[in-house]
């Protein structure tokens, strides 16, 4: 028997090893060569897929302290997934951005007073800025006129100047998310060019990698998007 639990443990090793040995090789190719945006996809599915076969399905029968020693290894791993899909994230805005400086270098110009979101909903919109201004993520003098244009309604004058959030980044990032995620293609784009963050430009890479790892793991979602959730839902 002693054998067998030792053959077990060897296999059990080497199967995580193998899985190390990937995400080292990964890490090699992603940080060492040009990838396309193919290239940069296709590592995210793979990712993704490597990810969600960390489960042990058969709990049940499992020992406690098999399973103590498989979760956390699979806790680990999940670790260096995310981080992983965080970089490839990076990457990709990066690929977007270089096409935006390409479109403007061929005379398509971004007019800086066009810079806005492209969600035609005045009611909605008038109804979530109240809530945010009344729970403090913009300050009362905070324009109504500049919000509904930034969002995207039309006959609105462009706006005078930047909105400033007041909450956290990764907020601000999951409002973006939350309203436009579906409808704007450079809704990051856009939040560099319309918000500030207290003052400050916001971080958009960051941004976007906080985010993903939220999504990906929702044990590490903010208490405060429940909140938003509310406020902007209503």
């Amino acid at each position: 028997m002693a054998n067998s639990c030792d053959d077990l443990v060897q296999t059990i090793e080497r199967y995580l090893n193998r899985k190390y040995e990937i995400i080292d090789k990964l890490w090699d190719i992603l940080r060492t060569k040009k990838l396309t945006k193919k290239g940069l996809l296709m590592s995210k599915s793979f990712i993704y897929k490597q990810r969600g076969n960390l489960v042990v399905y058969d709990r049940m029968n499992c020992s406690d302290e098999f399973l103590n020693l498989i979760d956390k290894e699979h806790d680990e791993l999940r670790k260096r997934y995310d981080d992983i899909l965080g970089f490839i994230d990076c990457k990709l805005l990066e690929l977007e951005e270089e096409k935006n400086k390409t479109l403007i270098s061929n005379n398509i110009v971004y007019e800086e007073t066009a810079i806005h979101y492209n969600k035609d909903e005045e009611m909605e919109a008038k109804k979530q800025f109240e809530n945010l201004v009344k729970e403090g993520y913009f300050l009362p003098e905070t324009s109504l006129d500049d919000w509904l244009y930034i969002y995207g309604v039309d006959g609105k004058e462009p706006n005078k100047k930047t909105l400033d959030w007041q909450g956290k980044q990764i907020e601000l990032a999951y409002m973006i998310d939350t309203i436009w995620g579906d409808t704007d293609t450079k809704q990051w784009f856009v939040c560099e060019k319309v918000f500030t963050i207290k003052g400050k430009t916001p971080n958009i890479r960051t941004m976007k990698s906080d985010l993903s790892k939220v999504k990906n793991d929702t044990k590490n979602k903010p208490k405060s998007f429940d909140k938003l959730k509310k406020i902007l839902m209503y």
